[in-house]
C-alpha cells in the first residue's frame, strides 16, 4: 500500500501509509492473535485492484505496471479495477501473495470472490480461449439469450475454478513442508448457481473442491 502515491478515494492517506511503514499491522495482528490464543485468517479480496488515480495508494505495482492484463468491457474500454485471470501473470501474482501471507503464519486464508464480481469480463484473452474450447467471438451477437451465452460464462468460470484448484494444491503442499496447518476457504455468493456462474465463479466447482 502507498508503493504509488497516498491518494485513496481522493482522500490523502499519507499519515495512515507512514504508520503502515513504520510497523507491518498484519503481522502486528498475528502476533497479537497468538497471544491471546486466538484464530487469525487472512481475507483477500479475489479481483479488486482500484487503479484510477484517485485510488494510487491502494492500487498494486503489478497493475500498474502491466496495463496489457487489465480486463476490458464488452465495448472494448478498460477496466483498470481487475485483472484477467485467462492469464498465467495475473494467476501467478496470486499465487505469490498466497505464499507470502501463508508464511506469515496465518490459520487461513478467505479468497474473497464476492469483491467484486463479475471475476471476468471481456479481455481478448477470455475470447481466444472461448473460441478455441469451440465457441464463437461473443461480441458477434447482437441480442445474445441468456441460454446463449450460458457457454461463454461457464469457460471464464471454470478458469476460476481451476485457479482456486491451485490455491488449494500450494497451500497444502506449503503445509507439509511447514508442519502448520493453514486452511483456505472460498467466500462466493449465496445467489443461485446460475447467478454466480454469470459472476464466473461456479458454486457447484468450488464446493466440490472441499476446500475446508
Amino acid at each position: 500500500m502507498g508503493d504509488l502515491g497516498s491518494s485513496v478515494g481522493g482522500d490523502d492517506w499519507s499519515s495512515v501509509i507512514r504508520l503502515l511503514r513504520k510497523e507491518c499491522l498484519f503481522r502486528r495482528a498475528i502476533k497479537v492473535s497468538r497471544e491471546r490464543d486466538m484464530k487469525f485468517w487472512g481475507r483477500l479480496c479475489m479481483n479488486r485492484y482500484y487503479g484510477r488515480a484517485s485510488s494510487i495508494g491502494v492500487t498494486s505495482r503489478f497493475s500498474q505496471q502491466n496495463p496489457q492484463f487489465r480486463e476490458r468491457a464488452r465495448d472494448g474500454k478498460v477496466d483498470t479495477s481487475r485483472l484477467c485471470y485467462a492469464f498465467e501473470e495475473v494467476q501467478s501474482e496470486w499465487l505469490d501473495i498466497v505464499d507470502e501471507v501463508q508464511q506469515l503464519g496465518v490459520d487461513g486464508i478467505v479468497l474473497d470472490f464476492c469483491r467484486q464480481p463479475p471475476m471476468a469480463r471481456y479481455h481478448r484473452r477470455w475470447v481466444d480461449l472461448f473460441k478455441n474450447c469451440g465457441g464463437q467471438d461473443p461480441h458477434s451477437w447482437d441480442a445474445p439469450t441468456l441460454e446463449q451465452m450460458m457457454p461463454w460464462f461457464q469457460c471464464r468460470a471454470d478458469v476460476v475454478t481451476h485457479f482456486i484448484r491451485k490455491v488449494r494444491k500450494q497451500v497444502r503442499e506449503g503445509n507439509s513442508k511447514t508442519g502448520r496447518t493453514c486452511q483456505v476457504i472460498a467466500r462466493i455468493s449465496r445467489d443461485t448457481t446460475r447467478s454466480c456462474v454469470l459472476g464466473c465463479v461456479e458454486k457447484g466447482g468450488v464446493l466440490g473442491l472441499n476446500l475446508v
